[in-house]
């Protein structure tokens, strides 16, 4: 349970410039602990949703 936490803390998030709400995840890359993906957003509400890779991130390990 102790390395559970662990790994929990180190998880980190993603910020978007733009108000909307995602659509869909898709897994495009996973090389040890990064990940890549690209994420379809519905920017305007409607339904004609635009898609971009999510630039990558870095998790600090404590």
């Amino acid at each position: 349970m102790q390395e559970l936490d662990s790994q929990l803390v180190a998880l980190s998030a993603v910020r978007s410039p733009y108000a909307g709400t995602i659509k869909k995840v898709k897994w495009l890359e996973q090389a040890d602990q990064n990940l890549r993906v690209e994420l379809t957003l519905d920017l305007s509400g409607k339904s004609s949703p635009q898609s971009a890779p999510a630039a990558p991130t870095e998790t600090s390990k404590p």
